[in-house]
């Protein structure tokens, strides 16, 4: 069977990293159904997403008829390009608001582009529209976190509010995943798939609809911390948050060549290179896209347990980067494609490592100041990147400069075929950007060095791991706690 790892293996490995993180939630106190119905909520809502983003950058699949060479298309057909815009906003409305008006605003226009797509298909327009819709979505990332951490956890752990709610939204990208390649394997009809997972996506969104019903907002916690609290924490300083955005920043644009399209276009050549063989291209291609999600459910089940309670943020975060210090090196100075993605599995992990952490501070200091969208800031840049980098990497191909001269690619199956290809060019280029991301992370590492003591405040010292918990929630009874929703066992001051 041709497809069978499409058909069989990652399916049931899909189900089983399900099984096993509902598992983890029931050892970490989730007892009430209204904790499960977030968690079911929260899942539906990034599993449609997860199913659009994917569409997003394979849209060329069932739109032959339109020009995507046209970078101003490719833009606007970018979902992630109108939530780089919508973030802010969405963060700042909501701290102004409530987070259900975002959350209502984001069913209301995904389940209308879900809609435009399926009753007009195949249209330049619509699908300018539905990218619309699906950024305003995309744009609730970090609402999400902010609600689950105020409603759950009385604004007293974002360790443990991402390490509980990252990996949910990671294994739901998963699972869009593998439904798409599932799909496109059980039916070579392109047609009939967008149809078949436009319908999925609507059902998938409905479901989470629904379990919107179930959440019970907290007010009073929505925003900064009250002045007395205020006062036991670190002060706030833009000069904080932006330490961590600088390093955010240069993490992305990292990120994208080490699990991006330019990556994949030379993991595909090497490989052609090597076996001459397309069904190896897929079948490796495949597999870095599941190598780029597993590590990074591990890395968000470790950051609060493992992470900030006993390696402490400074240590790990050196470890991480020294990780990747290895990895580009390896791939830069190496032409073995399974070493390249055996590495990769330590790449994303300290990719994930780093993101959660530098997400968790940024929650942090939200609420250390009153009507500025941290998060939001945090989110956006991160979408930025991401766009930005992609569309740069686009621009080029389109124009057909660089390792992209005379050769047109199908970013679907990103191989040269034509013997004619000059490969070593394409390597000089890799050993140059790849040692220069090395000497970044090198920089950066630096930069953490004399920055971290004051950009994680308080939880620079493991020994505060609690410090929210332990302060700001001092003045609860165990009375005061809604039973029916909270984490109480999270809560309780003598919890660990």
């Amino acid at each position: 069977m041709q497809d069978w790892d499409s058909l069989i293996l990652y399916p049931l490995l899909t189900i089983v990293v399900i099984v096993l993180y509902v598992l983890l939630l029931v050892k970490r106190h989730f007892k009430t159904k209204k904790q499960w119905f977030f968690i079911i909520q929260h899942f539906f809502f990034w599993l449609t997403l997860s199913a659009i983003l994917n569409l997003n950058y394979n849209f060329i699949l069932f739109t032959a008829n339109i020009n995507w060479k046209n970078l101003g298309i490719l833009v606007g057909v970018s979902a992630s390009f109108y939530a780089t815009i919508f973030f802010i906003p969405a963060s700042w409305i909501t701290g102004l608001l409530t987070r259900r008006f975002w959350f209502w605003l984001s069913y209301f226009t995904i389940i209308l582009g879900i809609i435009l797509a399926l009753a007009i298909p195949h249209n330049q327009t619509i699908f300018i529209i539905c990218a619309l819709c699906f950024g305003i979505g995309i744009a609730s990332n970090s609402i999400w976190y902010l609600c689950f951490n105020e409603v759950y956890l009385y604004r007293t752990n974002s360790f443990l509010t991402v390490a509980l709610l990252f990996p949910v939204v990671i294994i739901a990208n998963f699972t869009g995943l593998n439904i798409l390649n599932f799909l496109k394997s059980v039916n070579k009809n392109y047609e009939v798939d967008y149809y078949i997972l436009f319908g999925l996506i609507l059902g998938f969104i409905l479901i989470s609809f629904v379990c919107c019903f179930k959440l019970k907002e907290r007010k009073e916690y929505i925003g900064a911390f009250n002045s007395q609290q205020l006062k036991l924490a670190s002060k706030f300083s833009w000069w904080k948050v932006s330490g961590i955005l600088v390093i955010l920043f240069f993490v992305g644009v990292m990120r994208e060549f080490a699990q991006g399209d330019f990556y994949n276009f030379l993991l595909a050549q090497q490989t052609w290179e090597i076996y001459q063989n397309l069904t190896y291209i897929n079948k490796y291609l495949h597999l870095t896209q599941e190598f780029w999600w597993i590590p990074q459910i591990i890395a968000g089940i470790l950051l609060y347990p493992v992470i900030v309670k006993k390696w402490g943020i400074r240590n790990t975060i050196f470890g991480a980067f020294t990780i990747w210090i290895i990895y580009f090196l390896v791939v830069a100075f190496t032409k073995i494609p399974e070493l390249w993605i055996t590495c990769q599995l330590l790449s994303v992990l300290a990719f994930g490592i780093i993101f959660v952490i530098l997400f968790s501070l940024s929650m942090v200091w939200n609420y250390r100041v009153s009507r500025r969208p941290v998060t939001g800031c945090f989110s956006a840049l991160n979408a930025l990147t991401t766009f930005g980098a992609q569309f740069v990497q686009r621009a080029i191909s389109n124009a057909q400069v660089g390792p992209f001269k005379n050769i047109t690619l199908n970013w679907n199956l990103p191989v040269v075929t034509n013997d004619s290809y000059d490969l070593s060019h394409l390597h000089n280029l890799v050993m140059i950007i790849f040692a220069v991301c090395a000497g970044v992370c090198l920089l950066l590492m630096v930069f953490v060095f004399f920055t971290i003591k004051h950009i994680s405040g308080e939880y620079f010292s493991r020994q505060n791991y609690n410090f929210a918990r332990q302060i700001l929630a001092a003045n609860l009874t165990e009375q005061e706690y809604d039973q029916d929703v909270s984490l109480t066992e999270w809560l309780r001051k003598d919890a660990t």
